[in-house]
């Protein structure tokens, strides 16, 4: 581990997969619901997803992605809530972080470890269920625009799929790509 004690050096998908099942789970109440956001080491597959190389079979058994994590806390009775890559919004830890930091960041004017400490300590102190609620509701808010945005994406994307089933007219292309086009216009 470095100086500053940044664990993400030494952080890796085992020694997640331990603290998650000798600190986490004997601490929380019986099924609970852990939200998980995409660290590197949240992800590791139980099996690895098909690609271009896998023969059809192995497609064809292919059950879809599944991850350790979630898997050891469903045999623990939890329930996990990914989060959306890159969508730092819709988790409110993401918000008191960025609180934290720019808490400590406009005091810390000596560049001292023990100041840092300190501020941090009085800014998670300050932090009570107003701010909480406001991060939740901004969450909330974030992901209703999302899903009302999302929507019209899928609607727009829809109509640029091109199906290459098999078919015995070779004039469905050339229907399809017309009618298709004139949504396009409608956006």
């Amino acid at each position: 581990m470095d100086t500053i004690g940044d664990y993400h050096n030494e952080m890796n998908d085992d020694n997640y997969e331990t603290w998650l099942v000798n600190q986490l789970i004997p601490n929380i109440p019986s099924d609970s619901v852990l939200v998980i956001d995409n660290a590197p080491y949240h992800n590791k597959y139980v099996e690895r997803p098909p690609n271009s190389n896998t023969i059809e079979q192995e497609m064809i058994n292919w059950r879809g992605i599944q991850f350790s994590v979630d898997k050891i806390l469903a045999e623990h009775g939890h329930t996990v809530l990914r989060l959306p890559p890159y969508h730092p919004d819709f988790n409110p830890i993401e918000n008191i972080w960025s609180q934290l930091k720019g808490y400590v960041a406009s005091r810390n004017v000596g560049m001292n470890l023990t100041t840092v400490k300190t501020l941090l300590a009085e800014k998670v102190n300050m932090i009570g269920t107003e701010e909480w609620k406001k991060v939740c509701d901004h969450a909330i808010k974030c992901e209703n625009e999302f899903r009302r945005f999302h929507h019209g994406l899928d609607n727009y994307t829809d109509s640029l799929v091109i199906n290459t089933a098999d078919s015995d007219n070779d004039n469905d292309f050339i229907e399809s790509t017309d009618s298709e086009s004139e949504g396009i216009e409608d956006l």
